[in-house]
C-alpha cells in the first residue's frame, strides 16, 4: 500500500490509499484500518472509491490529533475523507 495525505482549504483532510497487491489484477484487501493526523476531531469520516457504488460513512475514533477509520475493504484505491 502507498498513501498521500492532503489538507484541503475547507478544513477536510483526505488520505488517498493505493493498493499494490497484484496477482493477475488487484487483490482486494479486507479488514483495513487507517490512522492519520487531523487538525480537529472530525464529525464524520467517509470512504470514496470508483470501485464503490456510493461513498461509505465509516466508524472512526479520534485521540490526540489522530483519527483511526475502520475502512473494511480496500479495492484498487480509496479516498478517506475526515470532515
Amino acid at each position: 500500500m502507498s498513501h498521500n495525505l492532503v489538507r484541503l482549504a475547507d478544513g477536510r483532510t483526505v488520505l488517498h490509499v493505493i493498493n499494490h497487491e497484484y496477482s493477475a489484477g488487484v487483490v482486494e484487501q479486507e479488514g483495513v484500518t487507517a490512522s492519520f493526523p487531523v487538525d480537529a476531531s472530525p464529525t464524520q469520516v467517509t470512504v470514496a472509491s470508483i470501485d464503490f457504488e456510493e461513498d461509505r460513512v465509516v466508524p472512526f475514533s479520534y485521540e490526540d490529533g489522530v483519527v483511526t477509520a475502520v475502512v473494511g475493504a480496500l479495492p484498487a484505491s480509496i479516498a478517506i475523507v475526515a470532515e
